[in-house]
C-alpha cells in the first residue's frame, strides 16, 4: 500500500465539483439544523401547541424532528473538519447519495453525483485509478 504525497499538484487540484459540494454539504447541515430548532421549539412550547386528538403531542414530534436531525447536521458537518483523503470521497458520495432520497435535494444531488464521480475529483481525494497490468513481453530471438 502506497503513502499519499500531499505535496502531489494532482493530489491538491481542486475540481470546481468539490466547491459545489462543500456549498450543498453546508445547505444540508443548515436544512438539519432548521429541522433541530424546529424540535426543541415543539418541544419547548409543547403546553401552547394543540395538535389534535389523534395526533402525538407536539412534545414527543419534536423529540422525534431533534433526534433524527442532530446526526444528520453533524454528518454534513463533517467534511468541513476533515482533509480530502480516500476515505473522505466515499463520505462525500453516501452524503450526496443521502440527497437523493428527497425529492427536493434530486436537483442537486444528481448533478454533483455525475461530476463527482469524475476521475479528476478522484484523484483530487487520492483516489487514483490502478496502475494497468504489464504483461512480458516475448521475443523469438530472431531479428
Amino acid at each position: 500500500m502506497s503513502t499519499l504525497n500531499y505535496s502531489d499538484p494532482q493530489l491538491n487540484a481542486k475540481p470546481q465539483a468539490i466547491t459545489w459540494f462543500y456549498v450543498y454539504s453546508g445547505a444540508m447541515a443548515l436544512l438539519y439544523f432548521l429541522v433541530v430548532g424546529v424540535g426543541v421549539v415543539f418541544m419547548a412550547m409543547s403546553s401552547q401547541i394543540d395538535m389534535g386528538a389523534d395526533d402525538p403531542p407536539a412534545a414527543v414530534l419534536g423529540a422525534i424532528y431533534s433526534c433524527v436531525g442532530a446526526p444528520f447536521f453533524l454528518a454534513f458537518l463533517v467534511p468541513f473538519v476533515t482533509r480530502r483523503s480516500p476515505w473522505r470521497w466515499i463520505y462525500d458520495l453516501v452524503l450526496i447519495c443521502l440527497g437523493l432520497t428527497s425529492l427536493c435535494c434530486m436537483p442537486a444531488s444528481i448533478p454533483l453525483l455525475i461530476f463527482y464521480l469524475k476521475p479528476e475529483v478522484k484523484a483530487a481525494y487520492g483516489r487514483f485509478p490502478p496502475a494497468p497490468p504489464t504483461y512480458p513481453t516475448y521475443t523469438t530471438g530472431q531479428s
